[in-house]
């Protein structure tokens, strides 16, 4: 299981049944022409990239230490620029991203999973949406 579906089941289990939890194909398909976010709360985990963070040379191997980057982006959508009701559980929301991700150690990591940021994010009337970024450490090692 790749690490963002790794991320989306856990997810699902941790939180509660009403926060859509889907992946990137999900988010192009409602941000992209045509697009329409459904009502509700929405969490979208994609892969953002991956980060050197050291390196070590030795006689015959190189080590490459990386972060591999996780985002969630949380949207709630109302439909309208009305304010949803959700929107005074935002903490709660984020907070329970955050929980869920930090701390784990997903299959091949180094290191456990640890909170980068979290930012709002512009998003269209209606939407109030927020970046949460995490990261895990690999390592990768060549033989020279």
């Amino acid at each position: 299981m790749s690490l963002v579906e790794s991320a989306i089941a856990r997810l699902r289990a941790a939180l509660p049944a009403e926060v859509r939890v889907e992946g990137a194909l999900e988010l192009t398909r409602v941000t992209g022409p045509g697009g329409v976010q459904p009502r509700g709360v929405s969490a979208y985990v994609v892969p953002s990239g991956i980060v050197g963070t050291g390196r070590v040379e030795l006689v015959g191997t190189f080590d490459q230490h990386l972060d591999r980057l996780l985002t969630v982006i949380v949207a709630f959508v109302s439909g309208n620029a009305a304010p949803l009701p959700q929107l005074d559980r935002i903490e709660d929301v984020l907070d329970g991203v955050i929980r869920a991700l930090i701390g784990w150690l997903p299959a091949g990591a180094t290191s456990a999973m640890g909170l980068r940021r979290c930012t709002p994010i512009a998003a269209a009337p209606g939407i109030t949406a927020y970046e949460i970024t995490l990261s895990a450490g690999h390592e990768l090692r060549i033989a020279t």
